[in-house]
């Protein structure tokens, strides 16, 4: 029996994109001189995805990667965190969920203050 799977796909998540880059440099290295098409015969590595934390953000508010903040790289299709994102990102929540917005702002206001609710 043949386990060999057809194709295989990588997902680094939020710290996890640092090792998932680590080990595609050192498939490249291992490869080094071979054609793509040999390389694609051996690992069989059809995808490499690279997700931020802010994901979550899409999975909950539905909001695409310019409205959460995020910044795309000229030529790649690589959304980066700007400087700002924090703010970018709490004003597009704020516009699509005032309720959490206001209910946050409440919040922050109590436990500045060191009293509790």
């Amino acid at each position: 029996m043949d386990s060999k799977p057809d194709m295989s796909h990588v997902i680094g998540y939020s710290n996890g994109t640092r090792l998932v880059l680590r080990a595609i440099e050192q498939l490249a290295l291992i490869h080094e001189g071979e054609s793509a098409d040999e390389i694609w015969e051996k690992l069989r590595l059809r995808n490499v995805i690279l997700v931020g934390s802010d994901l979550l953000m899409t999975m909950y508010y539905g909001l695409t990667p310019e409205q959460r903040g995020l910044v795309e790289q000229q030529d790649l299709p690589i959304f980066t965190f700007p400087s700002d994102y924090i703010s970018r990102l709490w004003n597009a929540i704020e516009t699509v969920d005032p309720n959490f917005a206001e209910d946050y702002r409440q919040y922050k206001a109590v436990h500045a203050a060191g009293s509790k609710p």
